[in-house]
C-alpha cells in the first residue's frame, strides 16, 4: 500500500525553522480527500502544510471565481 508521502516525495514540505515535515497520522477520510497533510515534528512547533490532492485541485479549478 502506498501513502501520499510515497506518491509525492518531491513535494514534501519543509518547516522554515526545523526542516523536513512528516505526514500527519490518523487523518479522517475528508482530510485524506483534501490531500497529504504534513506537520513539523519539533516539540511545540505548530507548522503544518497541505499538498492538495488531484481531486481537490480539480474541484477548485471547476469552481467559478467570486
Amino acid at each position: 500500500m502506498t501513502t501520499p508521502a510515497d506518491r509525492l516525495p518531491a513535494l514534501r514540505p519543509q518547516c522554515a525553522q526545523h526542516g523536513s515535515m512528516d505526514l500527519r497520522p490518523g487523518l479522517t477520510p475528508e482530510q485524506r480527500w483534501c490531500g497529504a497533510w504534513y506537520a513539523c515534528t519539533a516539540p511545540r512547533c505548530q507548522t503544518a502544510a497541505l499538498v492538495p490532492s488531484a481531486a481537490l485541485r480539480a474541484q477548485l479549478a471547476a469552481t467559478p471565481a467570486p
